[in-house]
């Protein structure tokens, strides 16, 4: 018989980016910096295409869970009410399967409304930070400046508000030389489930191919 863990590895996975590469801060080592020189034109998934989207995504898998992962950019940019259709879209084409959800954001937009909407729902937040703000200033910035603030305070809003989280750091070259500050840092801070992303550098060919 198989498992559930199998059943679901067996379905196909895809990730949303429901507003494209649009994002609020201008973090250093973030590859959609120079995807801007290609992708003109930014654009935001509308009502209809989510319905389309959700509706197809379900019917075509084969197992009894169906996982959706929102990305971005920052998907929280397309406001609250675009994920409450969502959830809606989900339970009407559901057909008895166990809907799962996932989200990726730097927490700039998190308020109580947010949190409270993604633990009625069960979704899973993943949380953009990657250490003490010494550390994550210096590659992670909103406008030229600081974003850690925004980010300490959404990680500390998600664990008041008993929303399951995990946070994402980026491991860079600098990153490397912290260990054990960065990981007295998320203990202090009671954060349990961390994924570790190390940063690749792209040739400088890619790069001269992306500015055309």
């Amino acid at each position: 018989m198989v498992g559930v863990e199998e059943s679901l590895m067996a379905g196909l996975h895809t990730t949303v980016k429901v507003v494209g590469s649009k994002c609020n801060y201008d973090c250093q080592y973030c590859f959609y910096l120079e995807k801007d020189l290609l992708l003109k034109s930014k654009k935001s998934m509308n009502i209809e295409t989510l319905e389309t989207y959700i509706k197809n995504y379900i019917s075509s898998q084969d197992t009894p869970i169906v996982e959706f992962a929102w990305h971005g950019g920052e998907p929280t940019l397309i406001g609250i009410d675009f994920f409450e259709k969502a959830v809606e879209f989900q339970k009407q084409y559901a057909n008895e399967k166990l809907i799962k959800n996932t989200i990726q954001t730097n927490g700039s937009k998190l308020n109580s409304d947010w949190c409270r909407f993604f633990r009625e729902n069960n979704f899973l937040v993943g949380l953009s930070l990657d250490g003490p703000e010494w550390l994550q200033e210096k590659y992670r910035t909103k406008q030229g400046k600081s974003a850690f603030k925004e980010s300490f305070s959404a990680l500390k809003l998600l664990q008041k508000m008993n929303v399951e989280y995990n946070v994402l750091a980026c491991v860079t070259k600098e990153y490397c030389k912290h260990a054990e500050a960065i990981y007295s840092f998320f203990r202090k801070n009671k954060v349990k489930h961390i994924q570790f992303s190390p940063l690749v550098e792209s040739s400088p060919l890619e790069t001269e191919q992306a500015r055309g």
